[in-house]
C-alpha cells in the first residue's frame, strides 16, 4: 500500500509556516536558508531598495559564508567583512557600504516591496502604504482591514497575515530598525482618495531620475493620472531628471509646466 502524502504545515528547513498555492507549498520564512539568496537579491534589487554594487556574486558569497541570516544583516556588514570576499577591493567595498547607507532612507511602499511578501509587488505595496500609516499598523492589521482595500483579495490578505505572524519576520524588522533603516510616514489617504489626486493629468518623464521609471509610472497611474511617451499641448507636466532629452526642449517651446523629481515626489507624497 502506498503511503499517503500530506503537505507540510511548516517548512522542513526553517520551521516557518508555509503558504499553499494550489498544489505548490511555499515557505514564507525570511531567514530560510533554502531561499535566502533569492530573498536578498530581491531586497537589494533596483525596484526594491536599490543597493548598488550588491550583485549576485557578492550575495552568494555572503550567504554561503553565513555572514548574513536575513536581509537586515546586510546593514551590519563592515569594511573588514566585505574585504574577506573574493574580488573585493577598497573601492568596491566602500561603494557597497555607501549604497547600504543610502538605502536606509526609503519610502514605506519600497520597503514593503523589498520584504518579499508573497503576492505583494510594487503596486500592492503602494496600496498598503496608502492604507496603513506605518509598519506597526500593518503588522497588527486584521483580515477584514486588508480585505476591504480594493484589489486585495483573500489570497493576498492571507499571505500578508502569515508573513507578519512569523517570528523570523519580526526579528528582521527589529534588526532593520536598530540598523537605522527609516521610511517616510505620510498621511493615510486611502485608495479612493489617492486615485483622484492626479485625475486627468498627463505626465512625461525625461532624463535620469533616482526611482525606476516603471515605479514612477505606477505612482502616476495609481493616483489617476496618465504617462505619455511624447510631449504635446495636452501634456500637463514634464518631470525632468539629469541629462534630459529633446522632450524638455519641446516642453519649453509648448509652455508645458516643467518640474524636477523633488517637486514630483512632493506632489504625489512619495519620497
Amino acid at each position: 500500500m502506498e503511503k499517503e502524502f500530506r503537505m507540510p504545515d511548516r517548512c522542513p528547513v526553517c520551521g516557518a509556516d508555509v503558504l499553499k498555492v494550489g498544489p505548490i507549498v511555499r515557505c514564507i520564512g525570511v531567514s530560510c536558508s533554502a531561499q535566502l539568496k533569492e530573498r536578498i537579491k530581491h531586497f537589494a534589487s533596483l525596484r526594491a531598495l536599490n543597493i548598488e554594487g550588491l550583485g549576485e556574486k557578492v550575495i552568494e558569497q555572503l550567504v554561503d559564508r553565513k555572514m548574513v541570516s536575513d536581509a537586515a544583516d546586510l546593514f551590519l556588514l563592515t569594511n573588514s567583512d566585505l574585504m574577506k570576499l573574493e574580488r573585493m577591493g577598497d573601492k568596491s567595498t566602500q561603494n557597497i557600504l555607501t549604497a547600504l547607507e543610502k538605502s536606509k532612507h526609503t519610502s514605506f511602499s519600497r520597503l514593503l516591496h523589498a520584504l518579499g511578501i508573497r503576492h505583494v509587488g510594487e503596486h500592492t505595496a503602494s496600496l498598503l502604504a496608502d492604507n496603513f500609516y506605518d509598519m506597526e499598523a500593518l503588522r497588527t492589521a486584521r483580515y477584514d482591514d486588508l480585505i476591504r482595500i480594493p484589489e486585495i483579495g483573500p489570497e493576498v490578505a492571507k499571505s500578508i497575515l502569515l508573513f507578519f505572524e512569523q517570528e523570523s519576520t519580526n526579528e528582521m524588522l527589529e534588526k532593520l530598525e536598530r540598523a537605522g533603516v527609516r521610511y517616510e510616514k505620510g498621511e493615510v489617504r486611502g485608495a479612493e482618495e489617492a486615485e483622484k489626486i492626479l485625475e486627468g493629468k498627463t505626465f512625461i518623464f525625461t532624463g535620469r531620475i533616482s526611482m525606476p521609471r516603471e515605479e514612477a509610472k505606477s505612482i502616476v497611474e495609481r493616483l489617476g493620472g496618465n504617462v505619455a511617451s511624447s510631449v504635446s499641448k495636452k501634456t500637463d507636466y514634464v518631470v525632468a531628471g539629469e541629462e534630459p532629452g529633446s522632450k524638455l526642449a519641446k516642453a519649453e517651446k509648448l509652455g508645458v509646466t516643467i518640474i524636477d523629481e523633488g517637486e514630483f515626489k512632493e506632489m504625489v507624497k512619495e519620497i
